[in-house]
């Protein structure tokens, strides 16, 4: 059965991971389980490491466009992870973090507003593991304040996500669009409660617990220079948002300009000048849905790729023209900025996810639940939320356990959204507490904080998350 392998594995993760082993050989021993107590083929193991089954060795190493979601693209996702650390180093070292900061906190009067609007900002812009990019500038305000390690991880986890619920950029929401067949704007306004009660949530168990003295109010800096901080939070929305761009190249180029001592306004201005002649010149003429991950559906990607080729050769000359570190500086900055067990931590996430899949352990899980008989309301809420939780991805557990729930749902498509909800936020909450998560376990290893801590910080806000989608679907049956 399923269903009770399953639960051995989370009680095995969950005892290791109490007894303070970390997150990456966790996951290495929790596979190794799965892999034992299914008779899996070492190959099925292995394989879906690093390439989608039935497809091509270059998959592992292409670039596709932002809305292509390959299952195991571990190459691609090792390497953004790797880039968005040398960007927080890069940004730190440069002074970008403590200004980022100081212009928000001079703004508002209130260094909380830093600790969640930052997250909640680069939240608009789906990234592997993107809170670890803001971690460092939430450490840079968290650190006057004495915060623990844990509040620290989970006012940035929190806040990374509340947004998608309702942000129509999100793959998740648009397999689910696929899977219902429901507009997904019809889909994101109806979901704007959920990122309210995210948002309310997380300021009543987080940020009003936080003490701060009038006196640590600090001045200097206003929109303009908040501006001139974000530029490079800037470059990347405006690349990915803009052009359709894959997030791969926008983090290259962006890390690329950093590591020189150009003024970033030239390289900034190059490189979205290049881009708006490229879309004028190839556009092909076709409609772009702007609600899709294709905002550039229209256009040639070909020679977008081509014309960021050209930018990436430039930006990498000035680089050695004039770089921020010198050849024997820059590796004493790799060092600093990347972490083995960062890289032990990704395939240890992506190895026990290819595990769940090459097991059908996810599909099992759902039909066990679905077998037990259990009254509609339990099942809508439990198989999102179980699935969820085993893979930590929104697209898995929309992919998996939404075709089985339809038949649930009334017959008349009309009566559908509260269903849809509550479901989405049952396996949404499951995903934001899921150990392997690549936000929750980057942060967590980059605050060296408690994971098990964090989880408990992370369930009230999302208990009122919960209770608003489950209240709304109570109103309706």
């Amino acid at each position: 059965m399923d269903l009770f392998r399953i639960i051995i594995t989370l009680v095995l993760i969950l005892v290791l991971i109490k007894r303070k082993i970390q997150v990456g050989p966790t996951l290495f021993i929790a596979s190794a389980f799965l892999n034992i107590i299914y008779w899996l083929p070492p190959l099925i193991t292995g394989s879906p490491l690093f390439k989608t089954p039935g497809s091509s060795l270059w998959d592992v190493f292409r670039i596709g466009f932002i809305g292509e979601y390959p299952k195991f693209r571990t190459i691609y996702i090792l390497t953004a992870i790797l880039l968005v650390l040398m960007l927080g180093a890069a940004m730190g070292e440069k002074g970008f973090l403590k200004k980022i900061a100081r212009c928000i906190e001079s703004i508002f009067g209130d260094p909380r507003w830093v600790l969640g609007g930052l997250p909640a900002m680069i939240g608009l812009l789906p990234m592997p593991g993107g809170a670890l990019f803001t971690a460092p500038m939430v450490n840079e305000t968290a650190e006057p304040l004495g915060l623990s390690a844990n509040m620290r991880t989970y006012l940035n986890h929190h806040f990374r996500h509340i947004f998608e619920y309702t942000w129509v950029l999100y793959p998740g929401l648009i397999v689910l669009s696929e899977i219902v067949e429901i507009d997904i704007r019809t889909i994101a306004i109806y979901n704007i409660p959920l990122t309210v009660a995210g948002l309310v949530g997380g300021i009543l168990f987080g940020m009003l617990g936080i003490k701060f003295s009038k006196t640590m109010k600090v001045t200097g800096g206003g929109f303009i220079d908040i501006v001139d901080a974000l530029w490079p939070i800037l470059f990347i929305v405006a690349l990915v948002i803009l052009f359709s761009l894959d997030l791969l190249i926008c983090l290259f180029l962006l890390l690329l300009l950093l590591l020189s001592r150009v003024q970033p306004w030239i390289g900034f201005t190059f490189a979205i000048i290049i881009n708006g002649i490229l879309v004028l010149a190839f556009n092909t003429g076709e409609n772009i849905d702007p609600t899709t991950m294709y905002a550039g559906e229209g256009i040639d990607h070909t020679a977008l790729y081509a014309g960021n080729g050209l930018i990436a050769f430039v930006l990498l000359a000035l680089a050695l023209i004039r770089p921020l570190y010198p050849v024997a500086e820059f590796f004493s900055f790799l060092k600093r900025a990347i972490k083995p067990y960062m890289v032990v931590m990704v395939f240890g996430v992506m190895l026990f996810s290819a595990v769940i899949e090459g097991s059908g352990a996810a599909k099992g899980v759902a039909v066990d639940i679905n077998a037990i008989g259990l009254p509609p309301i339990i099942i809508i809420c439990l198989l999102p939320a179980i699935i969820g939780y085993l893979t930590g991805l929104t697209v898995s557990y929309v992919a998996v356990s939404f075709p089985i729930l339809l038949p649930l749902f009334p017959e008349s498509r009309e009566l559908w959204m509260p269903y849809i909800s509550l479901a989405y936020a049952c396996g949404f909450i499951g995903v934001l507490i899921s150990p392997v998560h690549f936000c929750l376990v980057l942060t967590v290893e980059y605050y060296k904080s408690d994971l098990m801590g964090v989880t408990r910080l992370l369930l009230p806000g999302l208990v009122v998350v919960f209770l608003t989608a489950l209240v709304r679907y109570l109103l309706s049956v």
